[in-house]
Parts: C-alpha cells; sequence; structure tokens
C-alpha cells in the first residue's frame, strides 16, 4: 500500500516511514505541506493512507486535510492527523481526517489503525 506522511520531526518521521516499510509499504515521507501537495499531484503516487501532523511548518494539518478532501484522486484516502494536543482533535475530524492521535503514540498503534482501516 502507498502511504504518505508529512511530519516535521525528522526523527519521527523516520521511524514512521521505517516501520511502515519493514510492513511492506511503499512509503513517501516529508516534512512540509507544499511537498506532501506536489506528491498528491503526482501521476505516479496515490496513497491510500495519510499521516499528517497537525502542526506543519508552512501551513497547519486542517488545512492540508480540506486540500486532500478536495482533490478527487484523493478523496477516499485514509487521513490520520497527529498533534501533541488533544485541543485539535475535533478541528481535525470536522476537516475530514477519519482519526487523531495524539503525540505521545507508539508505532504500533499507528501501524495497527491503518491495516485495519485499509483493506488490501
Amino acid at each position: 500500500m502507498d502511504i504518505l506522511i508529512l511530519e516535521d520531526s525528522s526523527q519521527l518521521l523516520d521511524l514512521m516511514k521505517e516501520a511502515f516499510e519493514i510492513a511492506g509499504h511503499h512509503v513517501r515521507a516529508v516534512t512540509n505541506a507544499q511537498a506532501g501537495l506536489a506528491l498528491l499531484n503526482a501521476l505516479d503516487f496515490s496513497p491510500r493512507a495519510i499521516i499528517c501532523d497537525f502542526g506543519l511548518p508552512d501551513m497547519d494539518g486542517v488545512t492540508f486535510v480540506q486540500h486532500v478532501r478536495e482533490h478527487p484522486a484523493h478523496r477516499d484516502a485514509l487521513v490520520i492527523v497527529m498533534s501533541g494536543s488533544d485541543e485539535h482533535r475535533a478541528i481535525a475530524l470536522s476537516a475530514g481526517a477519519h482519526y487523531y492521535l495524539s503525540k505521545p503514540f507508539s508505532i504500533q498503534e499507528l501501524t495497527d489503525m491503518i491495516e485495519s482501516s485499509v483493506s488490501p
């Protein structure tokens, strides 16, 4: 499965990318929303799951989710927003995220969430 990860912490980004690659997924990982939007517009990449940090340096995660939901090719992708604060939960879910994860979380929790939500 193709997975897109947007996270500005390179340590967490690398950890998530490695975990999903070990599980056999094709992962593109970026540190900002503009790079994520460029990947979504690429013809060779169609993620079935998108994991997005709420606090990206160039755009908040809610605005990014809104862009995803407006894009016909990615409208049905599973979207998970993550943040260090629970106060963003309602905003992220109302913007179109399927799930909201509060940091810190376990990589197993994230992996299980995606595996149980996206059929092969």
